[in-house]
């Protein structure tokens, strides 16, 4: 390509618009050609680097300077080629600019080889790490032998996952949850199942569904898996998938379910784990804060947790019971009637193919009836034991947009503690800040959505991702199933709003 281009800036001796025209077509096949390069290298760039690089870490920023550099000084090099080929084409100087258009020509694809041999080289090293060698570390072999391949290299995959996620976004690690050797089987509609010790075991009714004497086991919570190697050496897999919850080839429950895997997106082996948090705390279609200290659903969390089902196609989980729903306060905060359960419900109503209308009717009654009797055009009222307004509006103003219905004008009211936590409205308002606090961990994940900035919470351990601590509502006492230390400092393990806020976070924003 760089002959032809020699050959019609150096052959013509007059001025021919035909020549002219070559030249420019020969140019531009050549640049767009080698930016090929140029651009496969910032899509990798673009891959390999974590979210919100350029913010956290201010050594990336001479790489986009260098990137910015060469694009500058390849323009500058093609305008200098020009300007030389019209030279000898007006017989001016004809020797040095002949000499200058080959010395540019030269130093024009060394550039683009560069940029080629980057491209090539990063092409190389990313495909290595799309499969890597797997290395068995001594901790890895103290755990499970013998290992099998797929799921070690799973488990080290979600191991160097959630490290690059710690990295990438320095949340403050919460250290209360000293136990990680359990797991929870049973997402949907599933019975509820936890392993623990070598004992598979309702966790509801405290029913042992099967023990072994375990020598060492492994649990893989990207993976919905727990390997288990017994003392004579036999090999277990608990496992849970679409079609059901096995034991090695045996069936313990069969109900079947759609399982969005988030192959596609960036940490999917977290997302999956936080989807499996979500989905463990729905039973008998209802959608739980945790089903083992609440006793009822929640609107808000179910609302957020709803966000979820609608976007991985698993509404029909909770679909009837939305449909069957009457009330219009669930009452859960000491039997308060909280405002902002009337979005979070007209939200709920939006999401299913049939719709109950006598439920949307009524709630929109009851918002005529709250802003008559306070004589305003906006919601007054409590949430979480204060007066919230903004945040309860904002619910509202929400929800009227997902039922299509007309939306109110809201005056400038004054922001709570909750407004900086609206990031699913349409305005967020910038200046709202809440304090964040560990026990409440969705609080900081939604502001930290919210305003792209603030503390944000992630727990030490692999598993569970979310939890809830020290609610007033909650019923820790029902945690003796699962653990002593749990249940003596009042920590939910699994939370759906928490799970919820970190996944929505993720998928929006990775």
């Amino acid at each position: 390509q760089y002959s032809i281009l020699l050959l019609f800036g150096v052959s013509q001796k007059g001025k021919s618009k035909i020549t002219n025209s070559y030249l420019l077509f020969f140019l531009i096949c050549m640049i767009l050609l080698n930016f090929k390069a140029f651009y496969n290298i910032l899509n990798i760039v673009n891959n390999i680097l974590p979210a919100n690089i350029f913010r956290q870490n201010l050594k990336m920023i001479p790489l986009l300077c260098i990137i910015l550099s060469i694009t500058f000084l390849a323009i500058a090099t093609i305008g200098y080629f020009l300007k030389q080929c019209n030279n000898l084409r007006n017989q001016k100087e004809k020797l040095p600019s002949f000499c200058k258009m080959i010395f540019s020509v030269l130093f024009l694809s060394t550039i683009f080889i560069g940029i080629e041999t980057v491209s090539f080289y990063w092409r190389e090293k990313l495909k290595k790490e799309e499969a890597p060698e797997i290395i068995i570390t001594e901790e890895m072999e103290s755990r499970m032998t013998p290992i099998e391949y797929y799921e070690i290299t799973k488990y080290q995959e979600y191991e160097k996952e959630y490290q690059e996620f710690l990295d990438t976004y320095n949340p403050t690690i919460y250290n209360e949850i000293k136990n990680d050797e359990f797991y929870f089987f049973g997402m949907g509609n599933r019975q509820k199942i936890i392993y623990q010790n070598g004992i598979l075991k309702n966790v509801k009714t405290n029913k042992i569904i099967q023990k072994w004497d375990v020598k060492k086991s492994l649990i893989i919570p990207n993976l919905y898996t727990v390997l288990i190697t017994t003392t004579d050496n036999e090999q277990i897999k608990i496992e849970e998938n679409e079609s059901g919850i096995w034991i090695n080839e045996q069936q313990i429950e069969k109900r079947k379910m759609n399982l969005y895997d988030f192959s596609k997106e960036k940490f999917s082996n977290i997302k999956k784990v936080l989807y499996s948090e979500i989905l463990f705390n729905i039973e008998n279609g209802k959608i739980y804060p945790n089903i083992l200290v609440y006793e009822k659903p929640w609107y808000r969390d179910a609302a957020l947790g709803a966000m979820v089902l609608e976007y991985t196609d698993n509404v029909s989980l909770i679909e009837d019971w939305i449909l069957e729903l009457t009330e219009i306060y669930d009452k859960q905060n000491k039997n308060t009637k909280e405002v902002d359960n009337l979005g979070e419900l007209l939200y709920l109503t939006s999401i299913t193919k049939k719709k109950n209308t006598t439920l949307q009717n009524k709630i929109l009654e009851e918002a005529n009836k709250i802003m008559k009797e306070h004589n305003t055009k906006y919601l007054t009222g409590i949430t979480d034991f204060e007066n919230r307004n903004h945040y309860q509006n904002a619910w509202y103003q929400f929800g009227l947009k997902k039922i299509k219905q007309k939306n109110i004008d809201i005056p400038n009211l004054k922001l709570d503690s909750y407004s900086a936590t609206t990031w699913w409205n349409q305005s967020c308002p910038k200046k709202a800040t809440l304090t964040p606090n560990k026990n409440y961990p969705y609080l900081a994940w939604a502001q930290y959505h919210c305003l792209k900035k603030g503390i944000i919470f992630a727990n030490k351990n692999l598993y569970p991702l979310s939890w809830e601590a020290h609610a007033i509502s909650a019923n820790y006492q029902n945690l003796e199933n699962v653990d002593e230390d749990l249940k003596n400092l009042k920590i939910s393990p699994t939370h759906t709003w928490s799970a919820s806020e970190m996944l929505l976070f993720l998928i929006k924003n990775t």
